[in-house]
């Protein structure tokens, strides 16, 4: 059974209260944004005693996990909370995109864009975004995605590992998680501004 964590459900229901529907629209991600900005707490309290298999992960998958990088001392910032978006798997970890490199404005952007590779997966039935680092690179439309991408290592995964089911997808998007390390997020999102405009 896929877990799922108790902050997405009470937002899940306060969305449907407010007749969002969460079918990643427009309308239903600026409701996100605009409401779940004081939820840092309960979101704290609800991973409190997330212990989740560390595999399989899934290529395609959205995942919330707790990381600790190897080399943490030498990296200018890290975020230890990453929202990640698997785009290939190897032996010791696996490659990403980490959406809280991105100023909201942006991170929804190109997550509406990734959406238009939303399918199903055959064997497993459920969505999945179907991404590679190829196809991303081979686009300016996708440039975005150029500080986002990140290496991780399967050992320095934390406690916390949580994959986001398909209809959580753009709530998690906007969960004011990220734990920036030796930055704050707004030097990092310049940064990411920055980059962004070298590949367009």
């Amino acid at each position: 059974m896929e877990y799922s964590l108790p902050i997405f459900e009470k937002i899940l229901k306060e969305a449907a209260k407010a007749n969002v529907i969460a079918k990643k629209t427009t309308k239903a991600m600026q409701w996100f944004i605009d409401n779940v900005n004081t939820l840092k707490t309960s979101f704290k309290k609800s991973t409190r005693n997330a212990t989740i298999s560390k595999f399989p992960m899934l290529l395609g998958q959205f995942y919330l996990i707790q990381y600790n990088p190897k080399y943490a001392k030498s990296l200018p910032y890290y975020d230890h909370y990453p929202l990640i978006l698997i785009i290939d798997l190897n032996s010791d970890g696996f490659l990403g995109l980490n959406f809280h490199y991105l100023p909201p404005e942006i991170r929804a952007k190109l997550f509406q864009q990734l959406l238009k590779l939303e399918t199903t997966d055959w064997k497993t039935k459920e969505n999945k975004l179907k991404v590679t680092y190829k196809l991303l690179s081979a686009y300016k439309k996708y440039s975005a995605f150029r500080p986002c991408i990140k290496r991780y290592l399967i050992d320095h995964v934390g406690s916390i590992h949580v994959r986001i089911l398909s209809h959580e997808w753009e709530l998690a998007m906007f969960l004011p998680v990220e734990k920036f390390e030796k930055a704050s997020k707004e030097q990092v999102w310049a940064d990411s501004k920055k980059i962004i405009k070298k590949y367009k």
